[in-house]
């Protein structure tokens, strides 16, 4: 018996040493710099000869865009700005610009996913490359592109369009096994140093800068699911700025060739001198009229929600790619500044609110300089709608103190809102996009089935400071956009543009939109009165917070045409208790929510 249990122990042990071994190997392995010698051994396809009947296409901005660099100063410089509020309408501002671009086009986002979407943007890419633009594609490297012959497709286009990636944590594009394990144990400072910034320049005279990555959920096209996002379209000087931050990140050392990596080098033979592959014909049929509405001069004139505004005035901040801890806080100083001179209110929406100690030192300040009472607006994700749950988790841990301490009214997003065909103006033919013909069991003929119900959610990145300037970029307000990734973001000081973005924010706060959340009334009774007390103290620990009860809920108004604040003392005759999580009946989620909230709370800086 002693035998069989020393051999069982030694088995163990060996195992052990084996996974041992093998990650430190593994944290042995190389990481990839900058090489940019490598695109001789791996050359892109050629230059075409372009016909001579190939050309930009006409484009409002354009037009706005020489005239605000004709007519600025130093002393006076003149903006314009386009409001992108729906994914449909930062799709096709990105495919007209693409088609109306004369020198160079700069793309920076952190995740770029092969999807329909991003598949016909790419193609629209490549044939502005075949007409003579430069265009320049740089992504973060933590989530892969796609499959390595994909990566490598894309790479290989064309001379003139560019693939890199930033800081990579692997020798591979797309990490196998325990790679992501192998990597956080290692070398976790690079691993979690990530490009979150986004913008999208071209002719280094009109920028997009946002929240958006490169996917379809984040352009109204996807069958389950939506980001509700928001960038802006800035046009005039400042745009040199953005465009300067870019070949900042594209030229750091950290940044790497796609074939640096070694499942990309070894797709090359497969792609070499092969016909790309063009997007299929359910590509298009996803991205839809919007191809040919792109050739539209003026796409203000298909919506009016896409009018050009002359701005008073805007400003671009941007984190930098190096660990510098100056530069790395620029975009924080930025917004920890805003909110430090409101006076009258903090409209903010975002979709990882997560406690973060300097924020409530900063609406401290702000409440005792403020001359009246400041108020604090959050629109945020709920569990029905969050797309990651430790996330909510961190969220939900701290929510008194965020409702309490900081003075915060919180609204979280229902998964379809009342005005979700606002929100999503083409909401009811998403899922038609996406039907599929499957042969039916009964006659063997064709059938059509559709997709679940798709969930909204939030991704949009914003802050409006007292109605007269707002804050549009990557920027999550949270510990991590603070103290971790590189963040990149427009403030722009005009009052009627603040309004408008305040307007849309304030129409999601709405309880047809959104629920309430709100601490329960205050129960009778010393058990309860004790429970509660717990409660807090126990969400208050870094570490452990076992404390089963908690004490702040949803709530909806039991009467839609009567609504109240969350603030005034009638609230609870006119509110009703949705409950905690309202609209979830996932058991796994809610398991993990606990889990995270039991112990996790040492890793908020991380989430």
């Amino acid at each position: 018996m002693r035998a069989i249990r020393y051999w069982q122990v030694d088995i163990g042990g060996r195992v052990i040493v084996v996974l041992f071994t093998a990650l430190l190997l593994a944290g042995c392995a190389t990481v990839p710099r900058q090489d940019l010698a490598i695109k001789e051994s791996f050359p892109a396809r050629p230059a075409q000869p372009v016909a001579g009947d190939v050309a930009p296409i006409d484009s409002q901005y354009q037009v706005l865009a020489r005239r605000a660099l004709e007519n600025s100063t130093e002393e006076t410089p003149v903006h314009y700005a386009q409001l992108l509020q729906t994914g449909d309408d930062a799709l096709l501002a990105r495919l007209h610009l693409i088609r109306a671009a004369e020198e160079s086009i700069k793309v920076q986002t952190f995740l770029w996913k092969d999807d329909a979407v991003t598949r016909v943007l790419f193609d629209e890419l490549l044939q502005a490359a075949q007409r003579g633009v430069e265009v320049r594609l740089l992504v973060d490297a933590y989530y892969p592109m796609g499959e390595p012959l994909q990566i490598a497709r894309w790479a290989e286009a064309h001379e003139r369009l560019q693939l890199r990636i930033f800081n990579p944590f692997r020798e591979e594009a797309v990490p196998t096994g325990g790679g992501m394990l192998e990597a956080l144990l290692f070398r976790p400072r690079g691993v979690n140093r990530r490009m979150h910034s986004k913008s999208f320049v071209v002719d280094e005279r009109i920028a997009i800068v946002g929240g958006r990555n490169m996917e379809g959920t984040y352009f109204d096209r996807h069958p389950t699911f939506i980001f509700k996002d928001r960038d802006v379209v800035v046009i005039g000087p400042v745009v040199r700025e953005v465009a300067r931050r870019f070949n900042t990140f594209w030229e750091h050392d950290r940044t790497v060739h796609a074939f640096q990596f070694t499942d990309v080098q070894a797709e090359y033979l497969h792609v070499v001198n092969r016909p790309l592959p063009e997007p299929s014909e359910l590509d298009h049929r996803i991205v839809g009229a919007l191809l040919d509405k792109a050739d539209t001069a003026d796409p203000s004139t298909l919506r009016s929600r896409l009018a050009f505004h002359p701005i008073a005035s805007v400003e671009f901040t941007s984190d930098g790619p190096s660990r510098s801890r100056y530069i790395r806080r620029r975009m924080t100083d930025t917004y920890r500044r805003m909110i430090r001179q409101a006076e009258e209110s903090l409209v903010f929406q975002t979709p990882y609110l997560i406690y973060e100690p300097r924020l409530r030192r900063d609406l401290r300040r702000a409440r005792r300089n403020a001359p009246g009472d400041l108020e604090v607006a959050v629109s945020a994700n709920s569990l029905a709608t969050s797309d990651q749950v430790r996330v909510y988790a961190m969220s939900y841990k701290h929510r008194r103190h965020m409702i309490r301490k900081k003075g915060m009214n919180i609204y979280e997003l229902r998964p379809v809102p009342g005005d979700v065909h606002c929100i999503v103006p083409g909401y009811d033919q998403v899922q038609d996009l996406f039907l599929e013909d499957v042969p039916d069991e009964g006659d063997k003929s064709p059938a059509r089935i559709r997709p679940t119900t798709p969930r909204v959610a939030l991704h949009a990145k914003t802050m409006v400071k007292d109605g007269q300037s707002v804050l549009i970029g990557s920027h999550n307000f949270d510990p991590r956009s603070t103290r971790i990734n590189a963040e990149c973001g427009v403030i722009i000081r005009d009052p009627d543009f603040a309004q408008l973005v305040e307007d849309d924010i304030r129409r999601d706060l709405h309880p047809r939109n959104s629920w309430v959340v709100k601490r329960t009334p205050v129960p009778a009774g010393f058990w309860a009165k004790t429970s509660r007390q717990l409660s807090a103290g126990s969400s208050r620990l870094p570490l452990l917070d076992l404390w089963p009860q908690r004490y702040m809920s949803s709530f909806e108004p039991v009467d839609m045409d009567n609504v109240v604040t969350p603030r005034q003392e009638n609230f609870f005759e006119h509110y009703r208790d949705a409950g905690h999580f309202p609209e979830v009946d996932d058991p796994a989620a809610l398991r993990r929510l606990r889990l995270v909230k039991w112990f996790g709370g040492w890793a908020r800086f991380l989430m």
